[in-house]
């Protein structure tokens, strides 16, 4: 996982930049996506050509095919990895301008700030998510988007688990949690799966359960005892001097 913010936004996030409508990052992630997938073509047919142009500037010699085609190969090679570098950066760009800016009053601002059962709960957010998908797919249509569309559901899955760690675990003193909110916790992260599971339509179960999984563990670290924590945490400690790994800032 990338760290959870840079001040008060994630890593890879600039607010600068959110004066960009969300059809205008549709289209640039449409865009790419569809360069990616015209790729192929161009992989069919430019080296035959690339290297029938060589050879009749030569006059008819083979000499330089193997070396024609294998730079060719490598320059498609760097342009499918720049392509697909970008589009992640926008899908990722996408889904942390709706969770840290669009629904940021909701979410990273007011989700849990005066505790759970007494403030915001995540199911505001969580309906306003799916809105967000639908509106995505609106903006990403047809077969043409599909996989746009995947990807940008993904990102947005991954943004907003980072998100609801950031509030948990950095969101402020006003934010206060104990043993009886755990059930009204695992409530919420239940919300948050279905909204990308979309019963069994949206993202596969496999990769919401791993996007999931820090958030699980974190809920389930909660549910301890301050005792058991206090005792694990002195078993980690005294297993890594025992191996000789380094514990604390000092070493000590």
């Amino acid at each position: 996982h990338a760290p959870l913010h840079r001040g008060k936004y994630p890593v890879g996030f600039d607010a600068g930049g959110v004066s960009a409508t969300l059809p205008q990052l549709c289209s640039r992630l449409a865009s790419l996506h569809f360069l990616q997938q015209s790729l192929g073509n161009i992989e069919k047919e430019v080296p035959g050509r690339y290297v029938a142009m060589q050879r009749g500037m030569v006059g008819g010699s083979d000499i330089g095919d193997d070396k024609a085609r294998a730079w060719l190969d490598g320059l498609l090679d760097g342009a499918r990895q720049t392509l697909a570098s970008c589009a992640l950066k926008v899908a990722n760009y996408i889904a942390y301008k709706i969770v840290y800016w669009d629904l940021r009053g909701f979410f990273i601002q007011g989700l849990y700030r005066v505790g759970v059962t007494g403030g915001e709960r995540l199911t505001a957010v969580t309906s306003r998510l799916d809105a967000a998908l639908w509106e995505l797919a609106g903006h990403l249509p047809g077969p043409g988007g599909a996989v746009a569309r995947d990807a940008v559901a993904s990102s947005l899955l991954r943004a907003s688990v980072q998100g609801w760690l950031w509030v948990m675990l950095d969101g402020g003193p006003g934010r206060v949690f104990g043993a009886e909110d755990g059930d009204a916790l695992e409530e919420d992260l239940s919300a948050l799966r279905e909204v990308f599971l979309a019963g069994g339509e949206g993202i596969p179960a496999e990769e919401v359960e791993a996007a999931m999984l820090p958030a699980d563990r974190l809920l389930s670290v909660m549910s301890l005892s301050t005792k058991i924590v206090c005792e694990n945490y002195a078993d980690a400690e005294a297993r890594d001097k025992t191996r000789g790994i380094r514990v604390g800032a000092a070493g000590e």
